[in-house]
């Protein structure tokens, strides 16, 4: 009887231990799975926050292209950012000519010549270098070497960028 008392005093003193462990076993559990799902409800929220974001850019490019005038943007350090199909080709070169990041002299330089109206000055357009890094609005009237007649107008943006 002894040790049948003996037995069962240790039987009871083990098992709280095992208890325990099973407890801090579930509650590792339960926090794992509290994880996963944050960390999937973050992902389709995510998910959700690309995909408007990428509506959005596609409705802007669809926009900016389906416009008549041609359009360039240009960040802080006139450098080409965004420009539409029309500039191109008011420019006389293929779209894939312009790359983002291509500085305005270089752009400038692509292309057809631009003259200034009634005036023979080849150069003409470099004017339109000065205007842009003083930040002031511009308006020149132009015509490319095959007599097509452009008019170039340029404005500082908020934020930096130059349109």
């Amino acid at each position: 009887r002894l040790a049948q008392a003996h037995a069962a005093v240790e039987e009871q003193r083990v098992e709280p231990g095992r208890r325990a462990a099973l407890g801090w076993l579930g509650a590792a559990a339960s926090l794992s799975l509290l994880t996963v799902a944050v960390v999937v409800h973050h992902a389709v929220r995510r998910r959700r926050a690309e995909v408007a974001a990428e509506g959005a850019y596609t409705l802007l490019r669809e926009t900016l292209d389906d416009l008549h005038e041609g359009v360039v943007v240009l960040d802080r350090e006139h450098r080409v950012e965004v420009w539409n199909r029309r500039f191109a080709e008011l420019r006389g070169v293929e779209p894939a000519a312009i790359v983002r990041g291509m500085p305005l002299a270089e752009l400038v330089r692509l292309g057809r010549a631009l003259h200034a109206r009634g005036r023979e000055d080849a150069g003409a357009v470099a004017g339109v270098l000065p205007a842009v890094q003083q930040r002031r609005e511009f308006f020149e009237e132009m015509q490319r070497d095959d007599g097509v007649e452009l008019e170039l107008r340029g404005t500082p943006m908020s934020g930096g960028h130059y349109v």
